[in-house]
């Protein structure tokens, strides 16, 4: 079943369907747009790869950018193309970080709503910016199942919902695999995040807001990625 329908998407030169909710489009973002990220990501000492909510895994994958102002120009314009894609019903959130997947790394399956039963609706989409070529480093869905590959400048998008559980198998090569990402999420779940409600999901099936503690839910997050 499709779950979303944007023909904007649909219409893009370099659209490719997947599966009947998995789209990717071709070389959306330009050379000069990766390489810069890349290498500015390689320009960085070690150390300052990092998670910022000290997640284990994530330890050495992820590079914080959003206070970067010649990195966020770039990262600006990727957010602009992709907002682009829609009409304004959605809220199309900043991609503030760079991850690395390196040689023999994969990652762990997943699934971008951050509920459990996914009644809970929050990131509507997800959006993975390519931004290196690199052998292996596939992903892939074990419920559907499918697997991808991807080539640099690919923007590629999926469903947050349970259905679209995903990890990347190990890179293989000497390349390193790059990207940034960002979600679409319901604008009623913006307006009530916006009036400081701390984390806000709406209930799929009733419509209405249900409000998290803040606090529990990052505990709850640390205590699953210990």
């Amino acid at each position: 079943m499709e779950l979303y329908n944007y023909d904007i998407i649909k219409a893009h030169p370099n659209f490719v369907q997947v599966e009947e909710n998995i789209w990717v489009i071709k070389n959306f973002i330009s050379d000069e747009i990766c390489d810069y990220l890349v290498e500015y990501a390689e320009s960085v000492p070690e150390e300052q790869w990092w998670e910022k909510d000290n997640r284990e895994w994530w330890h050495g994958k992820y590079l914080f950018v959003a206070d970067k102002e010649e990195v966020n120009k770039r990262l600006k314009v990727i957010k602009e193309k992709i907002a682009a894609l829609f009409e304004n019903d959605w809220f199309v959130g900043d991609p503030g970080s760079i991850h690395r997947i390196q040689k023999g790394q994969g990652m762990f399956e997943h699934s971008d709503n951050p509920t459990e039963d996914m009644r809970e609706n929050f990131v509507q989409l997800s959006f993975t910016v390519y931004l290196s070529d690199f052998e292996g480093g596939e992903i892939y869905y074990p419920r559907i199942p499918l697997h991808y590959k991807t080539s640099k400048g690919d923007i590629l998008i999926h469903p947050g919902v349970g259905i679209y559980f995903h990890g990347v198998r190990p890179v293989t090569g000497d390349s390193t695999r790059y990207v940034t990402t960002t979600f679409t999420y319901d604008p009623k779940v913006k307006e009530l995040r916006d009036k400081g409600l701390g984390i806000v999901f709406q209930d799929t099936i009733t419509g209405e807001p249900i409000f998290k503690d803040m606090q529990a839910v990052v505990d709850n997050s640390q205590i699953k990625n210990s």
